[in-house]
Parts: structure tokens; C-alpha cells; sequence
């Protein structure tokens, strides 16, 4: 998930469309008591988040505070009426305490993001002067459709038409568009899906998985991407790719077939010339 800045922890939510409370144990590890004064929500999404616990005051050596969080997805802004399910992990818990060397914890609240479509699809075939169009999903969420794009050389990207998309749906949907009587000459057509014009990284698919599962991540420029898999210990279990990627939306396979089931988190690191991008996604392996 997208983090605001550099995290202690990491807080994870089961669910982003319904209301969830989890509890976060905060242990003092020192020698005297820690004593816990404020508790600050900050972030893009920070509303969504709200402590319904006491500050626990002070907290004994060896001994855990308590700081129970309830995630409210009606926090969140929403477009045409419907919950906006797509980048709710941009959050952090501040934890201010009488800890010199650390007065500040801070704790990364993320939730599985489902994305509003999940394309498994695209190509386009030209007859003359027309484009035809196809591609397919697998599954949308309050998807009301596609704006498709054209694009002539050296110049921008302009809208020439809007497909409907079916709402909500878990089955596989075809889509097909027809760009007629379009000028001669080399240009590029969208269906907004094409060079993503954000760094992204997609929820894996199928999840729960077993024993394979599909990461995709998006580039808006050619990139060097580092993907690591980690236990819920934190410990790194397995380096996925470490190369150069072209600009695109970009799949890579993670093969579990050696681990066992549980919880696991994968984490992407992206360098390109524009700038970096770190973010981090829960996974369940259910064998």
C-alpha cells in the first residue's frame, strides 16, 4: 500500500467497503514506563480512520498498550454516489510518547484496494481507415465504463468516444469499439487502459491463491522494478524480478508451491527517471 512516509508498523484492515475495527498492540520494550500523550490520523485518507479506544497512558517495560482503529469506508470521497473503493491505504497513525529517542510511532493503516476492473485483454486491428477495438475483463466494480482515447503524432491524447462498462460484475465481459475513418497517418488509440499515466501496484489475482498467483504493476515510463515477497514475520522469503521493465501495465507470476499457507505481503520498488515508487500488498495462500 501507498505509505505517507517511512512506517514503524503496519495496521492491516479486512475489508474496504465495510466497517472494521482491528486492534494495534503497541509493546515498551525500554526499562521504564512509556507513557503514550496523543494519537494523530494523517494522510490523504486520514478521516477514514478513528480511534475508539482510551489511550492506554502509561505503559509498564515488557507490557502492550491497547489502540483499538475502526476503518469507515464512508470516510472516504465519493464519485456519482458510489464508495471510490481504488488508493484507501494513504493513511498513518502518529503515536506520540515520552520515548526520547523515538516521541513519534508511526503505523501505515492499509485495506485491500480492489481495483474497479480487472482487464485481461486488449488489442486493436486496423481495416482501412477504421480501428476495431477489443478487450476483455474479468471482473469490475461500480464500473461505469471506458473513455477511449486518441492519439495523433505529436500531439495529445483527446477523447473520441465513452463504451458503458457493466457496474458490477464477476464474470468475464467483452468489449469491442470501431474508430471509424480515422486520417492517414501513425497514431495511438486508448481505452484507459493504455501507458498508465500513474506508478501503481495492482492486487494479486486469483487471492486467496494456490499455488500461483498474478501481480500486476503499472509504468508510466520504462522503469527498474525490484518485487520482494515477505512472511508476516517481515522476513523477505523471495525475490520475484530485479530487471528492467518497459512502460505498461506489466505482469509477473509468484509460484508458492514451496511455502506454506498464511499471510504473506509483497512489496514493490520502482526507479525510473521521473522519480520512485514503494508500495506494499497483502496476499493469503490457502493450500
Amino acid at each position: 500500500a501507498k505509505l505517507d512516509s517511512p512506517t514503524d508498523s503496519i495496521l492491516y484492515f479486512n475489508s474496504t467497503d465495510v466497517l472494521d475495527t482491528v486492534n494495534f498492540y503497541l509493546k515498551n520494550k525500554g526499562v521504564s514506563n512509556l507513557t503514550v500523550s496523543g494519537v494523530v490520523f494523517n494522510g490523504t485518507y486520514a478521516s477514514k480512520y478513528t480511534l475508539v479506544s482510551s489511550l492506554p497512558g502509561a505503559i509498564a517495560p515488557n507490557d502492550s498498550g491497547l489502540f483499538r482503529v475502526t476503518s469507515n469506508p464512508l470516510g472516504r470521497p465519493t464519485k456519482n454516489s458510489e464508495i471510490q473503493l481504488d488508493n484507501v491505504q494513504n493513511a498513518t497513525m502518529d503515536i506520540s510518547t515520552n520515548d526520547p529517542t523515538k516521541p513519534t510511532f508511526k503505523v501505515s493503516l492499509q485495506s485491500d484496494s480492489p481495483l474497479p476492473v480487472e482487464l485481461i485483454g486488449f488489442s486493436s486491428n486496423v481495416n482501412k481507415n477504421n480501428v476495431l477495438l477489443n478487450w476483455s475483463t474479468a471482473s469490475e466494480l461500480n464500473n461505469k465504463g471506458f473513455e477511449v482515447e486518441r492519439k495523433e503524432v505529436n500531439s495529445s491524447w483527446n477523447t473520441v468516444s465513452f463504451v458503458t462498462g457493466k457496474g458490477t460484475s464477476n464474470q468475464t465481459n467483452n468489449y469491442t469499439f470501431e474508430d471509424k475513418n480515422v486520417n492517414t497517418g501513425n497514431l495511438a488509440n486508448e481505452v484507459s487502459v493504455g501507458i498508465p499515466k500513474e506508478f501503481a501496484l495492482q492486487q494479486n489475482y486469483p487471492n486467496p491463491f494456490n499455488p500461483t498467483t498474478t501481480i500486476n504493476f503499472d509504468l508510466p515510463v520504462d522503469a527498474k522494478v525490484n518485487l520482494l515477497i515477505y512472511d508476516v514475520t517481515g522476513r523477505l522469503i523471495s525475490e520475484v524480478v530485479n530487471s528492467e521493465f518497459k512502460a505498461g501495465i506489466n505482469s509477473v507470476k509468484f509460484n508458492a508451491a514451496n511455502f506454506a499457507s498464511g499471510i504473506y505481503f509483497y512489496s514493490i520498488n520502482i526507479s525510473s527517471v521521473t522519480g520512485n515508487f514503494i508500495e506494499t500488498k497483502r496476499m493469503v495462500l490457502v493450500k
